[in-house]
C-alpha cells in the first residue's frame, strides 16, 4: 500500500480487534503532519479537516478528487492503524435518495428533503435515481485509481430509520411510529433491502483495491469481508419501548447481511437503549461518540467497561493524545480501538511506543 507500508501489520491487528483480541497491543489510530511536508501544520490540519468535503465539492470530476486527496495523502502520517482513504460523501443515510427523496449537493454537504407525503404513496427502490448513478460512476473510477495507493470508504448509507426520517420528515416519522406502526415496519423492510443492493454492489466494487475488505473512513476502520457502520441517530428522541419495537429488528435485519457490523452510539442521549446492543448477536464493535456538550469521554468509562464486559469491542475516537494513557490504565487493551492526533510525526511515533508498552502492562 503506497501511503500504508506498514499495511501488513495493521491488517493483523484489525483481524485480532474483531475477535477482542491482540497482537502487540491495543488499536490506535494517530495522524500527523509528515516531517519535511512542505507544508505548515496548519495548511495540512485544513486539508485533513477538507478531504471529507471533496466529494461535495467536485462530486462530478472524480479524478480531480482524487488529485486533491493525494496531495493530502501525501503530507500526512497515517502511525497505527489510521489508515490514507478517499470517503464516498453523499450524505448520512443517504440512501433515502435511492427511494425519492430529493437532493442537493452542495459544497460542505447533501441536503435530503421529505417526499413520501402519506403512506398511500408507493415505497420503491429506484435503481435508475440521479445520485446512485454518480456514485456508482464515481466509485468505480475511485477504485481503479485507488488500488495499490488507499482505501475507499463505504458510504455513509447509515441508519434506515434514519433515512425513513429524511422520506417522511421528523415530525411526521415521529407520529407515524404512534399511529402507522405497521406502515413504518413494511417500509422499514423496503428501505434496508435497497440499502443492502447498493452495500453489496459497492463492496464488490471495493473489494480489490480495499484487500479484500471494506472499511468505514471517518471511523478509520477495516474488516476482511463485507462491513459498514450501523447507526439510529433519531433514537435519541425514542423510548426505549420504541426502541425495541422498530429499531432492534433494524439491527438484526442489516446485521444478517453484512459480516461485520459497527454501531455509532450517539453519546449519553442513547444510553437506554445500551442494553438491547449489547444483547444484539453479530455486533461487533460500538463506536462512542463525544457530543458537543456532554461531559468527556473520561466520564464514562465504567460505561466502556460494561461494554467489553459484555464482550463487545470499544472504539474511542477525538481523543486527547494526553488522555491516552489515562484509558489503557482502566480499560482492557483487547477489543480497543483509541483514535487520536498528534502535532509532530515525532509525537505520533513516541504514542506508538508508549501504547505497546502500556498495552502490555494492562
Amino acid at each position: 500500500m503506497h501511503y500504508k507500508p506498514d499495511w501488513p501489520q495493521v491488517k493483523e491487528r484489525f483481524l485480532a480487534l474483531w475477535e477482542n483480541e491482540i497482537v502487540d497491543r491495543c488499536c490506535v489510530s494517530v495522524m500527523a503532519p509528515k516531517d519535511n511536508s512542505g507544508f505548515s501544520k496548519e495548511e495540512i490540519w485544513k486539508r485533513m479537516q477538507d478531504t471529507h468535503r471533496l466529494t461535495y465539492l467536485y462530486w462530478d470530476d472524480p479524478d480531480r478528487i482524487v488529485e486533491e486527496l493525494e496531495i493530502t495523502l501525501a503530507a500526512v502520517f497515517f502511525g497505527g492503524e489510521a489508515l490514507p482513504h478517499l470517503s464516498m460523501n453523499f450524505g448520512a443515510s443517504g440512501h433515502a435518495a435511492y427511494f425519492g427523496s430529493p437532493h442537493v449537493i452542495d459544497e460542505w454537504t447533501v441536503w435530503l428533503q421529505a417526499s413520501l407525503k402519506d403512506w398511500s404513496q408507493p415505497l420503491a427502490f429506484d435503481w435508475d435515481c440521479e445520485m446512485l448513478q454518480v456514485q456508482l460512476r464515481c466509485a468505480e473510477r475511485f477504485a481503479e485509481l485507488a488500488k495499490g495507493r488507499f482505501f475507499v470508504s463505504s458510504l455513509d448509507n447509515a441508519g434506515s430509520l434514519d433515512a425513513l426520517a429524511h422520506l417522511r420528515g421528523n415530525e411526521n416519522l415521529l407520529m407515524d411510529l404512534v399511529v402507522n406502526e405497521q406502515e413504518v415496519l413494511d417500509a422499514l423492510h423496503i428501505v434496508i433491502a435497497g440499502w443492502d443492493r447498493v452495500n453489496e454492489r459497492m463492496y464488490q466494487i471495493f473489494r480489490d483495491c480495499n484487500d479484500g475488505g471494506s472499511m468505514v473512513g471517518w471511523l478509520n476502520t477495516w474488516a476482511d469481508g463485507k462491513f459498514s457502520q450501523l447507526q439510529a441517530d433519531i433514537s435519541v428522541m425514542l423510548s426505549n419501548d420504541m426502541f425495541k419495537k422498530f429499531l432492534v429488528p433494524e439491527m438484526q435485519e442489516t446485521i444478517a447481511r453484512q459480516e461485520y457490523s459497527l454501531y455509532h452510539f450517539d453519546g449519553m442521549d442513547q444510553m437506554r437503549h445500551l442494553d438491547d446492543l449489547l444483547a444484539l448477536e453479530g455486533l461487533g464493535i460500538i463506536q462512542w461518540t463525544s457530543v458537543v456538550n456532554q461531559p468527556s469521554y473520561l466520564e464514562f468509562i465504567p460505561v466502556f467497561k460494561k461494554i467489553q464486559r459484555a464482550g463487545k469491542g470499544i472504539l474511542i475516537n477525538q481523543v486527547d493524545i494526553h488522555d491516552v494513557e489515562t484509558l489503557l490504565q482502566e480499560l482492557s487493551p483487547k477489543g480497543l480501538y483509541i483514535q487520536t492526533v498528534a502535532q509532530s510525526e515525532g509525537e505520533a511515533r513516541q504514542l506508538l511506543r508508549d501504547v505497546e508498552r502500556w498495552s502490555l502492562r494492562s
